[in-house]
């Protein structure tokens, strides 16, 4: 597993924002194949697709980032819910 960090902030956010893998495609045009590899921890999303990816989540591309999360720790973290309207601690 490349980074399960990064895995699991990916599913959370999509699963938080209650978003299917096909309606986050559908909004930034990155694949489900893509996503799945990545929510599963077999690869991670390059700095566009984390930047596309905290947009439509409304939060830090920080969190989509392998080699910054080192630096950042594993500490709380606020992301905005889209559906829910409100700040979600991660």
């Amino acid at each position: 597993m490349k980074d399960e960090r990064t895995a699991r902030n990916l599913y959370m956010r999509r699963v938080l924002n209650e978003l299917t893998q096909e309606e986050v495609e559908d909004a930034t045009r990155i694949s489900q194949i893509s996503l799945s590899r990545w929510e599963n921890g077999k690869d991670v999303p390059d700095l566009l697709e984390g930047e596309q990816l905290a947009t439509l989540y409304k939060c830090s591309k920080l969190h989509f980032l392998e080699p910054l999360q080192d630096l950042l720790g594993d500490g709380p973290r606020v992301c905005f819910s889209i559906r829910r309207n409100r700040n979600i601690i991660v």
